[in-house]
């Protein structure tokens, strides 16, 4: 799914403390608004979707508009922040062959979340998605198998007064 599809630009509106989300809380026709001039789509276009986010679990309106579970999934890729700095994310996994399907499910939710493979069982992202990790983690029951780092490259050279080229001499 594209970043500038409707069903993502209302699933981002409902995410607490967003841009989205403050303007359409506060200015809900200044937030149709722009959205019909920026993407050139009418208010009836993203009514329907509204409807059909509803009918395909995506949304909950008991008793506001809230993302559930699956929207949160599903707009996860594009509402996360970039670490800090030369911050990066890293999950290192060994999952029994036994679990290959889940395994592959693991790759696939990875390539999703615009993680960079490694090595064939190490991925790495400069932005957070430690939530959703959490959560699709817990629900393949891989908690034993997968193990999530907050890293940063560090150089391979040392530049150090104090040490040789092969260590303290």
């Amino acid at each position: 799914m594209k970043q500038d599809s409707v069903t993502i630009l209302l699933l981002k509106a409902l995410i607490p403390y967003t841009r989205e989300n403050i303007s359409l809380t506060f200015k809900p026709a200044k937030f149709f608004a722009d959205l019909e001039r920026a993407y050139g789509r009418s208010r009836r276009s993203f009514s329907r979707t509204y409807k059909r986010a509803k009918e395909t679990g995506l949304i909950t309106n008991d008793p506001i508009p809230r993302l559930t579970a699956k929207g949160f999934l599903k707009v996860a890729p594009f509402a996360a922040v970039k670490l800090d700095k030369e911050a990066k994310l890293m999950i290192i996994f060994d999952i029994p062959e036994h679990s290959a399907l889940v395994r592959r499910r693991l790759r696939r939710l990875l390539k999703i979340l615009r993680f960079t493979q490694v090595q064939k069982s190490v991925w790495i992202t400069e932005y957070d998605h430690r939530d959703v990790l959490r959560q699709a983690i817990e629900e393949m029951d891989l908690v034993d198998y997968v193990e999530i780092y907050e890293c940063a490259k560090l150089p391979i050279q040392n530049k150090s007064p104090y040490f040789g080229p092969i260590g303290p001499f």
